[in-house]
């Protein structure tokens, strides 16, 4: 209590219906609750990092109510909709980011996102996660910077995705009018993550720094295989 005590009488010195940067990097489980519920009612928070450590903290429904977001950072977060969200109704009303856009908004959500930058762990073995990823750009029409940190799921089989990545490059939903940054660590030479790669070059008309950091086991003919 003494730290949830602590960052309230920070909240409430702040001048100003906005604030540029807030992180939360602690471990107070439940206590995020009302912080969040604060900073929906009280403050428009432009760039917000929640990081709950090794606990998976259910957002609450105040969440969904933040205003202004252009950049979020989510570690260790799973989802809690309120019931009327999108009128979608669950057996579980319990979500992580992929099983969210899953079950309410699989092509694009209702309303567009804000997001000016957008850093995500991704499994592109995982149909969902792919469909998850291409839902967020959509309803990002604002996005500058655009990074991602590659991971494989062992147990999955690399296999051909009902998601064709060739047919996405006259999608005109999906587009990157102002991305100037786009990173990608942990790469490889998955074929989901060459051609992920590709789709999101050519939907960015002015990037001005494009990074991708291969990973440790990639070998040299593996990388050339790539730079072709």
């Amino acid at each position: 209590m003494e730290v949830l005590n602590a960052i309230f009488h920070v909240l409430l010195m702040h001048c100003g219906p906005t604030m540029l940067k807030f992180e939360l990097d602690l471990n107070l489980e439940t206590e995020f609750d009302q912080i969040i519920l604060y900073l929906s009612r009280k403050i428009n928070v432009k760039d917000l990092i929640i990081n709950t450590w090794h606990t998976f903290y259910k957002q609450p429904s105040s969440f969904f109510s933040l205003q202004g977001l252009e950049s979020l950072e989510l570690i260790n977060s799973s989802f809690e909709p309120p019931i009327d969200y999108d009128e979608v109704s669950v057996e579980e009303m319990s979500f992580n980011f992929v099983k969210l856009f899953q079950c309410g908004m699989p092509h694009k959500l209702p309303t567009s996102l804000h997001l000016k930058y957008v850093q995500l762990d991704v499994c592109l073995r995982e149909q969902d996660v792919i469909s998850s990823v291409l839902c967020i750009i959509r309803s990002s029409p604002n996005l500058e910077q655009l990074s991602f940190a590659m991971y494989d799921n062992k147990e999955l089989p690399i296999q051909e995705s009902s998601i064709k990545f060739d047919d996405l490059h006259d999608d005109l939903s999906l587009t990157l009018d102002h991305l100037k940054r786009f990173e990608i660590v942990n790469f490889s030479d998955n074929v989901f993550e060459m051609k992920f790669v590709k789709l999101i070059m050519a939907k960015s008309p002015v990037p001005k720094i494009a990074r991708v950091e291969l990973r440790d086991f990639v070998s040299v003919v593996e990388e050339l295989k790539i730079l072709r």
